[in-house]
């Protein structure tokens, strides 16, 4: 109902500019040019006249149409954006709260600084040369993060220095491990193989 109202209030738009165009001194002038046309000539120029008085306001409402849409659809993509933003805020809420449990706080930058970790331990000094770490990948995430990537190797430690080993980076570094390679010797009861795990860093 709202367009054929629309539609109503154009054509009463346009009729009312006619009739204003048609007393006009130049409607007159076109007039009597047209009028000395041939008759087929005037009626096409008048059936062309009157083609385009129909069709313009349906031109216009399909104008109207069209940049109704690309608005809606531009205001469409920034509640997107918006909503985008507004999840990313939310995600690093979330991520404030938990960043004592996902996050190391300590300054590491080679396989020698996560050594250095055993010798501050008092139980797990004396097992430096049968404990090694063997690489550590730092990789960006962001601006903020980054994940590093290291691997041990084991020699001959017993189970209970296992467990303690593993309580130390997790309470250091979070660590989460990806892979676990180990042998034990059944007479000795002692592990060997390599551990790989990874553990994150946020900066601010």
């Amino acid at each position: 109902m709202k367009i054929f109202s629309f539609l109503k209030s154009i054509d009463e738009a346009l009729f009312r500019k006619c009739d204003e165009w048609r007393n006009s001194e130049q409607f007159q002038r076109f007039h009597n040019q047209i009028i000395v046309l041939d008759p087929p000539i005037r009626e096409l120029l008048q059936l062309g006249f009157f083609a385009v008085i129909l069709l313009l306001p349906i031109i216009t409402l399909l104008i109207i149409l069209f940049f109704n849409l690309s608005i809606k659809s531009s205001i469409g993509h920034k509640e997107d954006i918006l909503q985008e933003v507004n999840a990313l805020y939310s995600l690093n809420s979330v991520i404030e709260q938990y960043r004592p449990f996902l996050f190391t706080s300590e300054q590491v930058s080679s396989e020698a600084d996560l050594q250095n970790t055993l010798t501050q331990n008092q139980n797990l000094q004396p097992l430096s040369s049968k404990i090694q770490f063997t690489s550590l990948i730092q990789n960006a995430l962001g601006q903020k993060y980054s994940v590093f990537e290291a691997a041990v190797n084991l020699n001959g430690i017993s189970t209970q220095q296992f467990s303690q080993l593993m309580e130390l980076l997790y309470q250091k570094y979070k660590v989460r491990l990806t892979s676990v390679s180990l042998n034990r010797d059944r007479k000795q009861k002692l592990l060997s193989g390599q551990l790989n795990f990874k553990f994150y860093s946020a900066s601010y």
